[in-house]
């Protein structure tokens, strides 16, 4: 069962940098532009399709983003845009 990501979150002029743990997490993005969403190990599920453009690295494991367009997405076995 995947669990709510418990790393960290740090926010730097405007945009945040939200980092997964090693299990399977469940991420969203914030709503800010440039998000940098880095999931880590473990099957997880990232929600950045917030109309902002964000970068999601999705790590090791067998993972689904969700995702705009204008997202730079990488690591990530399923997109959904």
């Amino acid at each position: 069962m995947p669990s709510r990501a418990s790393g960290s979150l740090q926010a730097v002029t405007g945009s945040c940098t939200i980092s997964g743990t090693a299990r399977a997490d469940v991420i969203e993005g914030t709503g800010r532009e440039g998000d940098v969403i880095l999931a880590g190990a473990g099957n997880d599920q990232v929600h950045a399709n917030d109309g902002h453009r964000d970068r999601i690295d999705c790590g090791p494991g067998r993972d689904t983003v969700w995702a705009n367009r204008s997202d730079h997405v990488t690591g990530c076995e399923t997109v959904h845009r």
